[in-house]
């Protein structure tokens, strides 16, 4: 991408991108339609023809995609402005197209709309201006260095900006959870329907009884039991369900089964729930990082709902829940080799699981959202696999790349270059940060220098640079800690390397005999990962792939 071309009309062909987050669309009004107007002027005002795959057009005053000819390329996505340009789904798009030399130059309303982070956007501005594209901003026109004051007050500006939205919206929603309203909830829980205030918005939960009837079914078949008196496993009270037609809930807006197919994973989160006893939670959870994380129970603020259940019946089914994980962790004494490690070909996690035939206990793993009593799991159609022969295919896997040393340590190696290869993004990226980190250390000992000499609103005006500029070194040195962070959590790293290979010349010998615990060791050294599809079973490591059959009369393998 070093070279510019102008397409056969002359024009430099432009790419425009807006994006918007719902909160801050919300907060600020400053949406869509706004930023795709103000793009589109700008590009015809400087004569760039705009290019794109998707095209767009005003329609009563909002913006929707069209295939007319009047309507306009551009790029637009409802995405979190703190996540890398690469990583959104239409930020992809676009740095394709650009490394494609598709396009010349990209527009965008503003700056922040890049990214809200300081750091990303000249991470990403710089990108492209060494690459030789251009970016404009239709606020501020061309940018021409990542380093220019404009760009990076702008950069900053939108920074504090964002985290003054996210901040008022808390402050808000807290307020509003402590004065007894339901916020911050998308979807109602099962059994219940949003209530709403004078304006439409969501004050609180009502029961809605079509559904409250199957909650309520659900914690007795739990706690009392069934017409026989015998307490329902989680997977029995979904097959119940299933069998009786009941619609399931949705998870997410959409359903992940067929309408009237209950799981067991969705039994255990209704049971586990609180909501249905009166007491709704705002600030449950925290998402960090793409992973959910609960809160300490004085993080949270509870909200008086009406109650599906009594107290006493709730707390019952969390004593038997609290029971059955003890139960569950005493019976995994035996052995599953593969336990973690299995997958069915539905995309389940398949578990450990033991039954008795003529006084003999036989181990299987079955796929994680079926068992013998639901049958009629129509998505999935994997059988149980005995323990003994997938646990033996995946050995006998793990003994051929074992039977060479060299062949293994060859595939290593290879296996570590292509890791490595995959890393090169994040190497060029810690590149950039350690230049703009000398280049903040620069900035900060030029601002000392002249505090030196400085007092009254000069001095005061240097402070406040002195503090701007500490604040972008701190966000430097801790996103290059990140990364670095990142770059170190290999897999293949050379100490690995020769740990796997010292093992198996240890265990060369006595391989045929390995005890369980060798073998645990072996297939974490490896990350050994299984998919079973029907009569295969695909298995996979660190170095090598290989598809087998799990019949008694096995085929030859097909890698």
């Amino acid at each position: 991408m070093t070279n510019v071309s102008n397409n056969s009309n002359g024009h430099k062909r432009a790419i425009l991108y807006a994006r918007v987050s719902t909160d801050e669309q919300r907060e600020s009004g400053y949406g869509l339609t706004s930023q795709f107007n103000d793009c589109v002027e700008y590009a015809r005002r400087i004569g760039y023809q705009i290019v794109g795959d998707t095209s767009y057009k005003l329609n009563d005053g909002k913006l929707i995609a069209s295939t007319d000819a009047d309507a306009t390329p551009a790029y637009i996505e409802d995405f979190t402005g703190f996540s890398r340009f690469d990583d959104r789904p239409t930020g992809k798009t676009v740095m394709a197209m650009l490394k494609e030399k598709r396009a010349d130059a990209i527009i965008v309303a503003r700056i922040d709309r890049i990214a809200r982070d300081s750091l990303e956007a000249r991470i990403a501005a710089r990108t492209w201006l060494k690459a030789g594209v251009e970016l404009h901003a239709a606020k501020n026109g061309r940018i021409t260095n990542d380093n220019d004051i404009v760009f990076l007050i702008e950069t900053w500006q939108g920074q504090e900006d964002y985290t003054k939205i996210i901040k008022n919206l808390r402050d808000g929603r807290h307020n509003k959870a402590k004065g007894g309203r339901v916020v911050g909830c998308n979807r109602a829980p099962f059994g219940y329907r949003f209530t709403r205030d004078a304006k439409g918005k969501i004050a609180g939960f009502e029961i809605y009884e079509s559904e409250a009837r199957i909650v309520r079914l659900i914690y007795w078949w739990y706690v009392h039991g069934d017409e026989h008196g015998e307490p329902l496993t989680l997977f029995a009270i979904a097959a119940r369900l299933s069998q009786m037609g009941i619609l399931s809930p949705r998870q997410n807006g959409k359903r992940v089964c067929a309408p009237t197919t209950w799981r067991a994973d969705v039994i255990s989160r209704i049971i586990a729930n609180e909501t249905y006893v009166g007491t709704w939670h705002y600030r449950k959870v925290d998402r960090r990082g793409g992973r959910v994380y609960h809160r300490d129970a004085a993080e949270r603020i509870a909200v008086n709902v009406p109650a599906l259940i009594d107290r006493e019946l709730w707390e019952r089914a969390q004593a038997r829940r609290e029971y059955n994980a003890k139960m569950s962790k005493r019976n995994c004494k035996h052995g599953y080799l593969l336990r973690g490690r299995v997958r069915c070909g539905c995309g389940g996690a398949m578990v450990g699981y033991h039954g008795c035939a003529n006084s003999k206990e036989y181990f299987y793993y079955i796929c994680g959202v079926k068992s013998k009593r639901v049958e009629h799991f129509s998505h999935c159609e994997q059988r149980q696999v005995r323990c003994e022969r997938l646990d033996n295919l995946v050995w006998d896997c793990v003994k051929e790349l074992f039977a060479s040393p060299d062949r293994l340590w060859s595939e290593l190696k290879r296996a570590q270059q292509a890791e490595l290869t995959e890393q090169d993004p994040k190497r060029a990226e810690i590149e950039t940060v350690e230049h703009f980190i000398q280049q903040a250390e620069t900035e900060i000992n030029e601002i000392a220098v002249a505090l030196r000499k400085a007092s009254g609103r000069v001095g005061e005006s240097l402070k406040k640079q002195m503090d701007d500029a500490n604040a972008r070194y701190d966000g430097y040195i801790a996103r290059r800690a990140e990364i670095q962070k990142e770059l170190g959590a290999r897999k293949l790293t050379d100490d690995a390397l020769q740990d796997i290979v010292a093992f198996a010349k240890d265990a060369r010998a006595g391989i045929d005999q390995a005890d369980f615990a060798t073998k645990q060791r072996v297939l974490e050294l490896l990350d050994v990962r299984v998919k079973v599809d029907g009569d295969k079973a695909q298995v996979s490591c660190v170095i090598a792939s290989s598809t087998s059959w799990i019949t008694s009369s096995r085929k030859p393998s097909a890698k």
